[in-house]
């Protein structure tokens, strides 16, 4: 096995490595199914559906499994914010105010499970059920708009370091095919196709996530201006074009992770190039 088959199988490893760490960083990605289920059982608890024939007991165990869910959603979120290397003020600040509201909801999540493990003041039925609404509309309006920034981070920042690591595969293969190419010991024509391909691929990769970098920051600043100048009023325009913005984002960043997917195939072609050529 040559120096080249090694760089590209090496390439590869490193890939399939990366897209298994990546799709466990952010498992978190895809939130609607989550909310979907937590607001299920937060329904049920409140009463507004027709399990009327749950006790009391069973709401309040339905109500700590759904706090105790989130709260180590929210320290999955935590750890995520703190392990991104971020060399730019302006990302940080925003890590830092995403890190500051996540401790603000743990501690929204940790105050409800006391109210409900309260031996001092025991909750009624109907307090249960209250308390379980609250906490429904609270994780609409509240929690999930900002999951989905916290997200869409995680997101940019994930695909983002798995370009810089194609990339620099990708620079050590075109370096080993100029050295070939000098050498004249292996035809190289078809590899510097090949090569040319995964450049595009890398090229249209930065570009999506270029783009999802300045849709967040935009929609990171707007939201910021219309919560300093009217806190007391949230128009639904407003809510709709934040969503829009989030939904964008991760068309790109599931775009970028095409383009990856596409290059990783040119670089088996490659390899089985090479193969079929020694």
């Amino acid at each position: 096995m040559n120096r080249l088959t090694q760089t590209i199988l090496y390439a590869m490893i490193l890939a399939i490595m990366a897209v298994f760490l990546f799709n466990g960083r952010v498992a978190l990605a895809a939130p609607d199914q989550n909310d979907k289920a937590t607001s299920t059982q937060l329904t049920l608890t409140s009463g507004t559906s027709d399990f009327s024939e749950l006790d009391i007991e069973s709401r309040k165990q339905i109500l700590i499994n759904v706090l105790e869910f989130s709260k180590n959603e929210v320290s999955s979120l935590k750890d995520g914010l703190l392990n991104l290397k971020l060399d730019n003020d302006t990302w940080q600040q925003i890590r830092d105010e995403f890190l500051n509201k996540l401790s603000s909801f743990s501690d929204y999540y940790q105050g409800a499970e006391d109210k409900i493990n309260s031996t001092s003041s025991p909750l009624t039925i109907d307090d249960v059920k209250s308390l379980a609404s609250a906490l429904k509309d609270w994780r609409e309006n509240t929690y999930s708009p900002e999951l989905d920034k916290i997200i869409n981070m995680l997101l940019i920042f994930g695909t983002d370091n798995l370009l810089k690591t194609t990339q620099s595969r990708f620079d050590k293969i075109s370096s080993d095919v100029k050295k070939l190419d000098k050498q004249h010991f292996v035809k190289t024509d078809a590899l510097k196709n090949y090569l040319s391909q995964a450049d595009k691929h890398l090229k249209n990769m930065k570009r999506s996530i270029d783009g999802a970098k300045k849709i967040f920051l935009k929609s990171i600043i707007n939201s910021d201006a219309k919560n300093t100048s009217d806190k007391d009023v949230v128009k639904s325009a407003d809510i709709k074009t934040q969503e829009n913005s989030q939904d964008t984002i991760r068309k790109m960043a599931k775009d970028s992770l095409k383009e990856l997917k596409i290059t990783y195939e040119i670089f088996f072609s490659m390899n089985n190039n090479m193969k079929s050529g020694q």
